[in-house]
């Protein structure tokens, strides 16, 4: 659905007629006086990462209780997220926030606390009065949700969201499996292809293979020090990696033309910023691409809607005896 991750699938199930639009300072600093949240605020920062339980007790916070439309915070969570891709991200945001799922997410203290072996309640300021979370799911929703929405339940207390997304539209995208008889090859590494036993890399393994930080992209999405270094860091691993800076179609291009290289080959992508790089690439050069494994190679999945559906319809090929 492209840019489509950005807006509600789905109207919202909260009951709650106005959200705010940014981030509240307090959270993105971690001083919201909420031991918790406060440490998965500096979690995501200092380190890129945070487990699957916390960014759903994080997001619905930052939803339910804070009243924040969902984008703030997952443009917040793509700034520093190491793994932060706009699918798997968003979509789980939307499945706490109810715009793709039939109810909202969200937790009390004692959930959190049995999941953490109550190590934040257990010096929390606000564990002695005024933890936001504390009660039964029943109070809890009513002190949330206003009117009828209080008694709207939630989505299963500690399920997971699917982080995987499938490939969608293999069909309509340029591939092959064969190299090209094309001798100048310009291998273009892109941001959803850091493997360094990719398949271009691996149909032109005597090709000195290329990536662009797009500065301009990378100011627009606001992404961390901490995410820019690990791009670095996966950059390292690939043999003979050339890095640039710049507008990715403008370096590109200039390249093509300097060494005379007549040929693109890259990876599919998804994200629709790449999406248009490649359509702008394919003005001057060839753009061959060439497909990576799926997660779940399977013959038709339906819009199924629903992260836990689409896993019943792909367990059984990708958990193997």
């Amino acid at each position: 659905i492209g840019e489509g991750v950005w807006h509600d699938i789905e109207p919202y199930k909260t009951g709650v007629a106005r959200y705010r639009e940014n981030l509240p300072e307090d959270i993105e600093q971690g001083t919201t006086g909420a031991t918790c949240i406060d440490a998965f605020a500096r979690n995501l920062k200092e380190t890129g990462y945070l487990h699957n339980h916390a960014r759903m007790w994080t997001a619905a916070y930052i939803v339910h209780h804070r009243r924040v439309r969902w984008q703030a915070g997952a443009y917040w969570f793509l700034q520093h997220l190491l793994d932060g891709d706009p699918a798997s991200n968003n979509l789980s945001w939307q499945w706490v926030a109810s715009t793709f799922s039939a109810k909202p997410y969200f937790f009390n203290r004692e959930n959190l606390a049995r999941f953490t072996e109550d190590k934040y309640c257990s010096v929390c300021p606000l564990a002695n009065g005024g933890c936001p979370f504390e009660g039964s799911y029943e109070e809890v929703s009513a002190r949330v949700f206003p009117g009828e929405a209080a008694h709207v339940g939630m989505a299963a207390p500690g399920q997971t969201e699917l982080t995987r997304q499938l490939s969608s539209g293999r069909d309509e995208e340029k591939k092959s499996d064969e190299a090209s008889p094309v001798q100048r090859i310009l291998v273009w590494i892109n941001e959803e292809s850091l493997n360094p036993q990719g398949p271009a890399l691996t149909a032109y393994p005597e090709a000195t293979p290329v990536f662009v930080f797009d500065e301009l992209a990378i100011e627009q999405r606001g992404w961390s020090i901490k995410r820019l270094a690990f791009i670095y860091e996966c950059l390292l691993e690939i043999p003979h990696i050339q890095i640039y800076r710049g507008a990715t179609v403008t370096v590109l291009t200039a390249l093509c033309t300097e060494q005379r290289y007549e040929e693109i080959a890259t990876t599919p992508v998804v994200d629709p910023r790449l999406q248009k790089n490649i359509t702008a690439l394919e003005r001057t050069l060839p753009v061959r691409q060439y497909t990576i494994e799926e997660f779940a190679p399977v013959k038709h999945i339906r819009d199924l809607r629903r992260f836990s559906r689409y896993w019943t319809e792909v367990e059984n090929v990708v958990i193997r005896d």
